[in-house]
């Protein structure tokens, strides 16, 4: 009898192991749909596709705009530093900075309700600058699918919806406040320097069917 026990058990356990291993390989369970509701992220690239996307809607090609959001929100992060103290205080080699880069600059562009420094490309492509340099588009579609993971197209699409509902003369003095109301909430001050939160897409939702509403 005690012959059987032990060998009842170490069945149990040996079905029990290959069940480990079994789940061990499995395939990733795809997430439900309501999960998919809030994308984990942090601000900046949030931003940057958002400025892409207002962008879009005031009638830049998609393209030209993810080269404006990048250079928006380095604008905007730079600026936040410099309050918390992460960037230091050099007012003077910022404004010899500034004094050349305006002789370099051309042209400027009325993009999120702000003027951006930027050129014109012999292909006609209106581009932002970064160190006098025309910030590309590629460069920026790829940190943005890297941020957003597999989720790139849905924050798109949602972005996508709510500028939609806005008359384009009427976004750009919007686009920052909408920012301030989808950003992921973080922790104040330095704690939340960098930290992730969550991007709820059911909020840009509920956003675009307000205004909507309102415009009818």
């Amino acid at each position: 009898m005690a012959g059987r026990g032990l060998g009842r058990k170490r069945k149990a356990m040996e079905n029990a192991e290959k069940n480990v291993e079994n789940e061990s390989v499995s395939e990733p369970i795809e997430p439900k749909k309501e999960e998919l509701e809030r994308i984990e992220i942090n601000r900046a690239p949030v931003l940057t596709l958002w400025v892409a996307v207002v962008a879009e809607r005031q009638g830049y090609a998609y393209e030209e705009g993810l080269s404006f959001g990048k250079a928006i929100s380095g604008i905007l992060a730079h600026s936040k530093g410099r309050r918390l103290g992460v960037y230091e205080d050099k007012d003077q080699q910022d404004r010899k900075r500034k004094t050349k880069q305006q002789q370099k600059e051309k042209e400027k562009f009325d993009v999120f309700g702000m003027r951006i420094a930027g050129q014109t490309t012999k292909e006609g492509t209106r581009l932002a600058l970064q160190n006098n340099k025309p910030i590309s588009p590629v460069s920026v579609e790829s940190y943005l699918r890297r941020a957003f993971g597999p989720y790139y197209e849905q924050g798109k699409e949602a972005m996508r919806a709510l500028a939609k509902a806005y008359p384009p003369e009427k976004l750009g003095s919007e686009a920052y406040s909408l920012y301030e109301k989808i950003r992921p909430q973080v922790p104040g001050g330095m704690k939340g320097w960098g930290a992730k939160g969550y991007l709820d897409l059911n909020l840009l939702h509920q956003l675009q069917e307000k205004e909507e509403m309102l415009s009818d």
